[in-house]
């Protein structure tokens, strides 16, 4: 057989089972894949449909994050014209997905310079989220994890982003110091009946929020491993749910604690609506943990 029929034999073996040998690969990638579409299809048309990301750096971003390697690591990752520092690509596309993709945080208003408060910065994806939604915002964050907040300092100052207050604390009912269990992950929890607690730990200072808020907040965002009904219980206690205007909250229910009730009060309470989104697939499981968001916002 001649040199030129073989290489035309290993061509149509390739061209033909190439397409084969990705898909068994990445098969597992496709729903996400056919999600990221359809989702970009039927998005309704919200002020954030047209700034970035467009669709085309969704599909760029989803494909480079299954044929990458999370053995480095620190990466670095674009979001259109800017510099994202991440722990590793796993980190930077599971936030990505949900801040960017599924626009968890999404939230309207009137305001050309909001207040929003940031309760859980991390590495600082809701803080670029919110900048590029208005680049006019004032905004604090708290992270308490040394290790994510110089990540977190780096893609505030390496973008330029301005009006931000970052704050290397954790959150709580008082002024003191407390384990950091998961320090440096992005389940870094101070709950410690949080039962995806691991061994290791970091002592962190810990503050009060409510002596960051004195004035009306437009924007609340609260992702603290398990920690939210204590911070409003506290904001509550000082009377500083009166300045909030809109809260997202990822809440970690523990069925060790129930205490989803109470926190459910002291939004009614303060005249919140709210609207509870939760996944759950049956056969319904008995779980020790189970994380869903809550919006409330005043009528």
């Amino acid at each position: 057989m001649s040199y030129k029929k073989n290489l035309l034999i290993i061509f149509i073996f390739l061209f033909v089972s190439l397409p084969a040998i990705l898909f068994f690969k990445f098969k597992n990638n496709l729903r996400d894949f056919v999600r990221i579409i359809k989702q970009e299809l039927t998005e309704p048309n919200i002020k954030y449909k047209n700034r970035m990301p467009s669709l085309k750096h969704n599909i760029y971003t989803y494909i480079k994050y299954v044929f990458s390697s999370d053995n480095q690591s620190l990466v670095k990752n674009n979001i259109k014209n800017l510099k994202v520092l991440s722990n590793n690509n796993s980190e930077f596309y599971t936030l990505y997905d949900e801040i960017f993709m599924n626009k968890l945080y999404y939230f309207e208003t009137e305001k050309e310079n909001p207040f929003i408060v940031d309760c859980g910065s991390n590495i600082g994806m809701s803080i670029i989220f919110f900048k590029d939604l208005y680049p006019n915002s004032e905004i604090i964050g708290f992270e308490p994890s040394s290790h994510n907040f110089k990540i977190l300092n780096k893609n505030i100052k390496n973008n330029n982003l301005k009006n931000v207050e970052l704050i290397n604390k954790a959150l709580s009912d008082n002024i003191s110091s407390t384990k950091l269990y998961g320090a440096g992950t992005p389940m870094g929890s101070i709950d410690k009946d949080n039962p995806h607690n691991p061994g290791n730990y970091e002592i962190v200072k810990t503050t009060l929020l409510s002596e960051y808020i004195s004035k009306p907040v437009d924007f609340l965002k609260l992702d603290v491993e398990g920690f939210e009904y204590v911070i409003l219980k506290e904001l509550d206690d000082q009377n500083k749910l009166d300045f909030v205007e809109k809260i997202i909250m990822e809440y970690h229910h523990f069925t060790n604690q129930n205490r989803l009730s109470k926190l459910l009060e002291i939004l009614e309470r303060n005249n919140f609506k709210y609207q509870i989104c939760a996944d759950q697939h049956p056969p319904i499981e008995h779980r020790l943990a189970q994380h869903f968001f809550i919006y409330a916002y005043k009528a």
